[in-house]
Formats: structure tokens, C-alpha cells, sequence
């Protein structure tokens, strides 16, 4: 769920302080309105349905790699991250199709049960 200040479609209505401190706090906010029509939500859906499935099964698929060392270095911690290797060619797969989606391996969770790095979060964008 992403909270916009500014730039809201035309009937839409701004978040109050509860459901800001609420999205600050605990990651999300409550719409008891419902969602506003805002076309970029339709947007999201369609491409969801289009991919959601594919990403994930290519990411399940190639799990015994996430831990796969990269062979490129970009002087960020990033290409060494947890899942690195794999979100980097999922995202050239769907560039030869001209997806326009970004899949990228940002830093690994860590589970307080286990006390240690548990594996990688993939995060999926549209541009």
C-alpha cells in the first residue's frame, strides 16, 4: 500500500493522521471507504494477473541458487544480496518482452526465531 500526499486522482480523499501513523507504524492503513478510484490500481491488478504467477514460479524454481554468488560487481551490496543473481535474470527475461518490471533482491530477512539471515526478499516494480 503506498500513501500519496500529493498527486491523488480527482475524488479521491487524503489520508488521515490515524491511517499515516498507522501506514509509518505498521506497514499498512485501514480504507474504510474502500479503495479510491485511481487508475493505477487497475493498472497493478492487470499486471499481477499477467505475471504474478510466473515471477513466482521462476523465483520457487531457481530457490537452490539464491544464494549464488554474482559475477558483477556494481560497488553496492546489492549484487552480493541474497536472490541478486536470479532477480537479475528474471528482470532480463522480462525486458526481452518489453514488461516493463524491475524484480530486484533487496536486503535479507532475518528471523528472530532462527537468529539469522532466513533468506532473500524479492521486491517487483512497475516501470
Amino acid at each position: 500500500f503506498v500513501c500519496c500526499h500529493g498527486g491523488m486522482a480527482p475524488g479521491s480523499i487524503s489520508p488521515t493522521l490515524e491511517q499515516a501513523q498507522s501506514l509509518q507504524e505498521k506497514g499498512f492503513a485501514l480504507l474504510p471507504q474502500g479503495l479510491p478510484e485511481w487508475q493505477v490500481f487497475e493498472f497493478v491488478e492487470q499486471y499481477h494477473r499477467r505475471y504474478a504467477q510466473r515471477i513466482n514460479e521462476y523465483l520457487a524454481n531457481n530457490k537452490k541458487r539464491w544464494f549464488e554468488e554474482a559475477d558483477w560487481d556494481d560497488d553496492t551490496s546489492a549484487s552480493q544480496r541474497p536472490g541478486a543473481v536470479v532477480a537479475k535474470e528474471l528482470t532480463a527475461q522480462l525486458e526481452k518482452e518489453d514488461a516493463g518490471i524491475y524484480v530486484y533482491a533487496t536486503h535479507a530477512s532475518y528471523s528472530d526465531y532462527i537468529e539469522d539471515w532466513s533468506g532473500p526478499r524479492f521486491y517487483v516494480s512497475l516501470v
